[in-house]
Order: structure tokens, then sequence, then C-alpha cells
């Protein structure tokens, strides 16, 4: 009988078969992260078109959009976003009816207290059985929960869009209003949006049209300042998603430019003054205690997510032109949108 001598592998052969795999993985993990990605940036979208379609059935029941922000019962203490109130439309019924709603505010509205704020912030919001909460975008980095609030405030990714304020160019919104924020900062406050303060919109008002028109903007990814260190954007930080303003935040009517006794944040809102991707904390109204103005941030690569009126969901470049992103954010201004 013939033996046959069997022989492995050597050192280098063995060194030669790593590195290929190695290479072979180098290759093969951006295209993983890549798809892990988009799966992310498809839960996101679909965050924003549940939100979309809960406005459209609250719009059916109360012909009206719910109030961006306002405070609470009789006018003290800190009061309910929006959020609050489409809870009933995204499948949170029990949650809604565990709201304690105190009296009733234009067509029909019910307003809450600061009470339920406090049972509520802690509360993570899921539709569907979805492990990751609506009201958040699951690329986010920013923390879930702000624990030095008590309870624990969970946080929210998509700001609602009170309008357009000018900066620089020759869009100059219907409506606005000057306002100080919490701090030294001056923000500015729009109300030619679908999601405004103390007052609520109809549809019939968006004469732009509801495929021209955003009700939803993204906040997802951190501020920066001008030492490079990460700060949270105001929209929903630090007190959550259900909390919106307090009793300082009272405003004038609409259509007034003149300075308003604001001295307190809306959260959940955001006016549009700047480029999407704008992330520079020094700017005014950008990010912690900076007013109403944070920016459209997204932990998506190239730019942000919205949800238009109409329910639909576009991704805005952050290339795109800001003045676009001014005819987006108003309901009523009679300036056609460009491709975007």
């Amino acid at each position: 009988m013939v033996k046959y001598r069997t022989r492995g592998f050597t050192l280098v052969e063995l060194l030669v078969v790593i590195a290929i795999i190695g290479i072979l993985i180098a290759l093969l993990l951006p295209a993983v992260q890549a798809a892990r990605e988009a799966a992310r940036r498809a839960q996101c979208s679909n965050n924003l078109k549940q939100l979309g379609l809960a406005f459209h059935n609250y719009h059916d029941t109360f012909r009206a959009m719910p109030i961006g922000a306002r405070p609470g019962r009789n006018n003290t203490g800190w009061g309910a976003s929006f959020y609050v109130r489409i809870l009933a439309y995204i499948e949170q019924s029990a949650l809604a009816d565990n709201y304690p709603w105190t009296e009733k505010g234009n067509y029909g509205q019910h307003e809450g207290y600061v009470g339920g704020n406090v049972n509520l912030r802690g509360t993570p919001i899921n539709i569907h059985d979805l492990p990751m909460p609506a009201f958040r975008c699951p690329s986010s980095p920013l923390p879930m929960f702000n624990t030095g609030t008590t309870p624990s405030s969970c946080m929210a990714s998509y700001p609602g869009i009170m309008g357009a304020v000018e900066t620089t160019g020759s869009y100059v919104p219907r409506r606005y209003r000057a306002c100080c924020s919490y701090g030294s900062t001056t923000g500015i406050v729009a109300g030619s949006g679908m999601l405004v303060p103390n007052q609520v919109v109809r549809i019939a008002e968006c004469t732009d049209g509801t495929s021209n028109t955003m009700i939803l903007g993204e906040a997802s990814d951190w501020a920066v300042d001008a030492a490079g260190t990460n700060r949270h954007v105001d929209t929903s930080w630090p007190e959550g998603w259900s909390v919106s303003c307090s009793s300082t935040a009272t405003i004038t009517t609409a259509d007034s430019t003149s300075a308003a006794n604001t001295i307190d944040r809306f959260y959940q809102l955001t006016a549009i003054r700047y480029p999407v991707g704008t992330r520079t904390f020094n700017l005014p109204g950008i990010a912690e205690v900076h007013g109403s103005n944070n920016p459209l941030i997204s932990a998506h690569p190239g730019g942000a997510q919205c949800c238009l009126t109409d329910a639909s969901v576009r991704f805005l470049s952050d290339t795109m032109e800001l003045e676009t992103l001014k005819f987006l954010a108003d309901r009523a201004d009679g300036q056609p949108v460009p491709e975007f």
C-alpha cells in the first residue's frame, strides 16, 4: 500500500488567505453600511409618512391641523405639543385618553396642562409594534432620553414647520414675528407654516398646495459650536416630545410684525432661516437655548427628510437653495417651488 503524505498550509499561505479575506471584508463593509443606512432611511421615511397621515385624520375630525404650540391650561405652565394632539391617530388612543384635557380652543381642539406632559414625556411612541419610536429617526446619534428631567424625557426627531423668516434674498414671508428666546439670543417665530404657535391652520389656507408645503422636517443630528463641540438641537431637547411652550410664550396675531412677549422656546417647532445641513452653533437661533430657528440637520448623508402636507415624504439636499426651502415652508406665499 502506497502512503501519501498530507500537506497543510504554510504560514505564508495562511497569511495570504487572511489578507485576502481582510480585503474582501474591507470591500464589503461599506456596502453593508450603505444597506443598513438605506434601511434606516426607509424607516425614517415611514415614520414621517405615518405622522403625515395622522395629521390628515386629525384634520378630518377637527377641520384644522393641531395647534403647533401653546401654553398650558389657563395660560399657565407648559402646554402640550402637536404630538400629543395626534396620539389618537397613530394607534395611541389609550395614551391620549389618559392625558388630562381640560378646556377647548379654536375649532374644538382640547388643551392640556403640565401634569400630562410630565406623565407622557418619558414614553417612547411606537406604531405597528415597530422597535423604533415613531417620533425618532433610527439613524440619529442623539440620545433617545434626557435623563436630567424627572421623569426622563424621550426626544423627538421631527420638528413641525411654523414657516419661514427672512434673512437674505428677495423672499419676504407674509407673516412673521420677532421674539426673544430664553437667554440673550434673538430668534424669529414664523406664522406662515402649517403648525404655528397659538393658532390652528386649515388645509384650505394652504393655497400653495399641500404638495408644495412642508409640515414636518428633521432635526436628528448634532449642532456644533465654534469649538467643535456637539450640542443638542433645541427643537426637542431638553423637555421631550410632549412639551411645547410655557405661559411666557404669548404671541400677537399672525400678521403682526412687532416684537412679541416671547421669552421661552417653542419645542417641537422651527422656522426656516438657514439652509439644510447648517450646523454652526454660534449662528443666531441654532441649538441649545438659542430660539426658534434650528435648521434641518440630519444623520442621513447629504441632506434631511421632510413630510409635505399631502403626507408625501421628500429628501431635501444639503445643496438646495435656501429660498426654495423657504417657499416649501410657507403655505401661501404664491411662489412656485422649483424642482428639488
